[in-house]
Protein backbone atom coordinates (compact mmCIF):
# COMPACT_ATOMS: atom_id res chain seq x y z
CA UNK A 1 0.00 0.00 0.00
CA UNK A 2 1.73 2.93 -0.91
CA UNK A 3 2.35 5.24 1.96
CA UNK A 4 5.16 8.13 1.27
CA UNK A 5 6.81 10.12 -1.38
CA UNK A 6 10.36 10.70 -0.16
CA UNK A 7 11.13 14.33 -2.15
CA UNK A 8 15.27 15.05 -2.26
CA UNK A 9 16.84 18.31 -3.83
CA UNK A 10 19.96 17.06 -5.32
CA UNK A 11 23.62 18.02 -6.56
CA UNK A 12 26.50 15.61 -6.95
CA UNK A 13 26.21 13.71 -3.89
CA UNK A 14 22.70 11.11 -3.00
CA UNK A 15 24.01 10.17 0.18
CA UNK A 16 22.21 12.52 2.09
CA UNK A 17 18.69 11.27 1.02
CA UNK A 18 19.68 7.60 1.22
CA UNK A 19 20.59 8.47 4.69
CA UNK A 20 16.66 9.63 4.57
CA UNK A 21 15.89 6.65 3.38
CA UNK A 22 16.90 4.81 5.96
CA UNK A 23 16.18 6.86 9.08
CA UNK A 24 12.63 6.75 8.16
CA UNK A 25 12.62 3.18 6.84
CA UNK A 26 11.82 3.36 3.23
CA UNK A 27 9.55 0.27 2.23
CA UNK A 28 8.27 -1.06 -1.33
CA UNK A 29 5.19 1.22 -0.15
CA UNK A 30 6.90 3.93 -0.78
CA UNK A 31 8.00 6.48 -3.73
CA UNK A 32 10.76 9.03 -4.51
CA UNK A 33 11.11 11.89 -6.54
CA UNK A 34 14.02 13.79 -7.49
CA UNK A 35 14.75 17.85 -7.88
CA UNK A 36 17.61 19.05 -9.68
CA UNK A 37 18.99 21.31 -11.82
CA UNK A 38 18.25 20.89 -15.72
CA UNK A 39 20.20 20.17 -18.05
CA UNK A 40 21.42 17.59 -15.55
CA UNK A 41 25.18 17.25 -15.48
CA UNK A 42 27.55 14.40 -15.14
CA UNK A 43 28.27 14.45 -11.20
CA UNK A 44 24.27 14.84 -10.85
CA UNK A 45 23.58 11.95 -13.39
CA UNK A 46 26.05 9.65 -11.88
CA UNK A 47 24.04 10.34 -8.21
CA UNK A 48 21.07 9.60 -9.83
CA UNK A 49 21.89 6.13 -11.07
CA UNK A 50 23.17 5.43 -7.89
CA UNK A 51 19.97 6.14 -6.53
CA UNK A 52 18.15 4.37 -9.17
CA UNK A 53 20.29 1.24 -7.95
CA UNK A 54 19.74 1.35 -4.50
CA UNK A 55 16.27 1.95 -5.06
CA UNK A 56 15.80 -0.96 -7.13
CA UNK A 57 17.82 -3.06 -4.19
CA UNK A 58 15.16 -1.30 -1.34
CA UNK A 59 12.18 -2.33 -3.36
CA UNK A 60 10.57 1.37 -3.77
CA UNK A 61 9.47 3.50 -7.20
CA UNK A 62 11.38 6.29 -8.32
CA UNK A 63 9.01 8.78 -10.17
CA UNK A 64 12.13 10.36 -12.19
CA UNK A 65 12.89 13.97 -11.69
CA UNK A 66 12.10 17.70 -11.98
CA UNK A 67 14.20 19.98 -13.53
CA UNK A 68 14.47 23.39 -12.35
CA UNK A 69 15.75 25.82 -14.74
CA UNK A 70 17.41 28.93 -13.61
CA UNK A 71 16.16 31.43 -16.24
CA UNK A 72 12.88 30.37 -15.60
CA UNK A 73 12.43 29.98 -11.72
CA UNK A 74 8.36 30.95 -10.96
CA UNK A 75 7.39 28.01 -13.90
CA UNK A 76 10.05 25.96 -12.08
CA UNK A 77 8.27 26.06 -8.65
CA UNK A 78 4.78 25.44 -10.43
CA UNK A 79 6.30 22.13 -12.42
CA UNK A 80 7.10 20.79 -8.66
CA UNK A 81 3.90 21.81 -7.67
CA UNK A 82 2.52 19.97 -10.60
CA UNK A 83 4.70 17.21 -10.77
CA UNK A 84 4.30 15.90 -7.03
CA UNK A 85 0.53 16.36 -6.65
CA UNK A 86 0.57 14.32 -10.01
CA UNK A 87 2.23 11.41 -8.78
CA UNK A 88 0.97 11.87 -5.18
CA UNK A 89 -2.82 11.14 -6.54
CA UNK A 90 -1.47 8.26 -9.24
CA UNK A 91 0.19 6.56 -6.67
CA UNK A 92 -2.23 7.10 -3.18
CA UNK A 93 0.46 8.40 -1.36
CA UNK A 94 -0.30 10.64 1.69
CA UNK A 95 2.81 12.06 3.18
CA UNK A 96 5.55 13.70 1.56
CA UNK A 97 9.03 13.31 3.05
CA UNK A 98 11.72 16.30 1.59
CA UNK A 99 15.36 16.06 2.24
CA UNK A 100 16.75 19.55 1.08
CA UNK A 101 20.04 19.04 2.49
CA UNK A 102 21.84 18.68 -0.88
CA UNK A 103 21.88 20.50 -4.63
CA UNK A 104 22.10 24.09 -5.20
CA UNK A 105 20.60 26.94 -3.17
CA UNK A 106 18.42 27.58 -6.36
CA UNK A 107 17.21 24.68 -6.29
CA UNK A 108 16.33 23.93 -2.55
CA UNK A 109 14.78 27.45 -2.34
CA UNK A 110 12.21 26.46 -5.27
CA UNK A 111 11.32 23.31 -3.88
CA UNK A 112 10.42 25.11 -0.60
CA UNK A 113 8.34 27.25 -1.69
CA UNK A 114 6.81 24.63 -3.92
CA UNK A 115 6.37 22.79 -0.53
CA UNK A 116 4.31 25.89 0.80
CA UNK A 117 2.19 25.73 -1.86
CA UNK A 118 1.31 22.16 -2.31
CA UNK A 119 -2.70 21.30 -1.89
CA UNK A 120 -3.57 20.47 2.14
CA UNK A 121 -4.87 17.50 1.55
CA UNK A 122 -0.76 16.23 1.14
CA UNK A 123 1.40 16.14 4.45
CA UNK A 124 4.53 17.39 4.03
CA UNK A 125 7.87 17.13 6.30
CA UNK A 126 11.01 18.86 5.09
CA UNK A 127 14.08 17.47 6.43
CA UNK A 128 17.80 18.96 6.57
CA UNK A 129 20.81 17.29 8.17
CA UNK A 130 24.23 18.30 9.33
CA UNK A 131 26.61 18.59 6.61
CA UNK A 132 29.36 18.24 8.65
CA UNK A 133 28.42 14.67 8.95
CA UNK A 134 27.21 15.11 12.68
CA UNK A 135 24.05 13.55 14.23
CA UNK A 136 22.20 16.37 14.25
CA UNK A 137 18.87 17.64 11.82
CA UNK A 138 16.22 20.04 11.21
CA UNK A 139 13.04 18.62 10.98
CA UNK A 140 9.71 20.48 10.50
CA UNK A 141 6.20 19.67 9.22
CA UNK A 142 4.90 22.29 6.72
CA UNK A 143 1.75 22.66 8.37
CA UNK A 144 3.50 24.13 11.71
CA UNK A 145 5.23 26.90 8.84
CA UNK A 146 1.24 27.21 7.05
CA UNK A 147 0.30 27.89 10.72
CA UNK A 148 2.54 30.08 11.59
CA UNK A 149 1.80 32.54 8.70
CA UNK A 150 -2.31 32.47 8.82
CA UNK A 151 -2.13 32.14 12.48
CA UNK A 152 -4.40 30.09 14.38
CA UNK A 153 -6.78 32.02 15.77
CA UNK A 154 -8.42 30.34 19.00
CA UNK A 155 -6.41 27.29 19.16
CA UNK A 156 -3.58 29.91 19.35
CA UNK A 157 -5.20 31.08 22.89
CA UNK A 158 -4.69 27.08 23.65
CA UNK A 159 -1.64 26.63 22.68
CA UNK A 160 -0.77 29.70 24.54
CA UNK A 161 -2.02 28.50 27.97
CA UNK A 162 -0.17 25.06 27.41
CA UNK A 163 2.74 26.86 27.03
CA UNK A 164 2.30 28.90 30.01
CA UNK A 165 1.07 25.59 32.12
CA UNK A 166 2.52 22.70 30.53
CA UNK A 167 0.95 19.31 31.84
CA UNK A 168 -2.46 21.16 32.16
CA UNK A 169 -5.17 18.76 31.59
CA UNK A 170 -8.07 19.28 28.77
CA UNK A 171 -10.50 19.96 31.62
CA UNK A 172 -8.24 22.56 33.56
CA UNK A 173 -7.36 24.18 29.72
CA UNK A 174 -11.47 24.41 29.15
CA UNK A 175 -12.37 25.87 32.77
CA UNK A 176 -9.49 28.73 32.31
CA UNK A 177 -10.45 29.34 28.97
CA UNK A 178 -14.41 29.45 28.98
CA UNK A 179 -14.60 26.84 26.45
CA UNK A 180 -16.16 23.58 26.52
CA UNK A 181 -14.85 20.28 27.03
CA UNK A 182 -15.48 19.13 23.33
CA UNK A 183 -14.15 22.14 21.67
CA UNK A 184 -10.80 21.76 23.63
CA UNK A 185 -10.26 17.74 23.07
CA UNK A 186 -10.66 19.38 19.16
CA UNK A 187 -8.64 21.65 19.26
CA UNK A 188 -5.75 19.65 21.40
CA UNK A 189 -6.23 17.26 18.43
CA UNK A 190 -5.51 19.47 15.88
CA UNK A 191 -2.26 21.04 17.49
CA UNK A 192 -0.75 17.22 18.02
CA UNK A 193 -1.91 17.13 14.64
CA UNK A 194 0.42 19.83 13.71
CA UNK A 195 3.10 19.25 15.96
CA UNK A 196 2.78 21.69 18.42
CA UNK A 197 1.72 19.71 21.60
CA UNK A 198 1.76 16.40 22.74
CA UNK A 199 -0.26 14.55 25.85
CA UNK A 200 1.56 12.88 28.29
CA UNK A 201 1.38 10.70 30.92
CA UNK A 202 -1.61 8.44 33.27
CA UNK A 203 -3.90 12.22 33.26
CA UNK A 204 -3.00 12.58 29.85
CA UNK A 205 -1.69 16.50 30.19
CA UNK A 206 -0.94 18.91 27.20
CA UNK A 207 2.64 20.07 27.12
CA UNK A 208 4.15 21.84 24.28
CA UNK A 209 6.64 20.68 22.22
CA UNK A 210 9.48 22.84 20.72
CA UNK A 211 7.69 24.21 17.62
CA UNK A 212 4.53 25.30 19.64
CA UNK A 213 6.87 27.01 22.43
CA UNK A 214 8.59 29.01 19.66
CA UNK A 215 5.57 29.57 17.69
CA UNK A 216 3.62 31.08 20.91
CA UNK A 217 6.77 33.11 21.54
CA UNK A 218 6.43 34.79 18.31
CA UNK A 219 2.95 35.91 19.08
CA UNK A 220 2.03 33.84 15.40
CA UNK A 221 -1.20 32.16 17.24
Amino acid sequence: MPERLFTATLGFNETYLVNTLHRYGATRGDGGLIITLYPVVGGVRRALNNLNGIASVMGFTMHGVVGIRRERPVESIINIIDRISEVAVEHGYKRVIADLTGGPRMVIMATMTALLLLPGNIGVEVRVQDETGGEGDLRLDIEVLKASLKGLGEKGRVLAYIVSNPGASPGAIAEALGLSPKTVANYITHLKRLGLVAQKGRGRGVYPTEWGAILSKLGRV
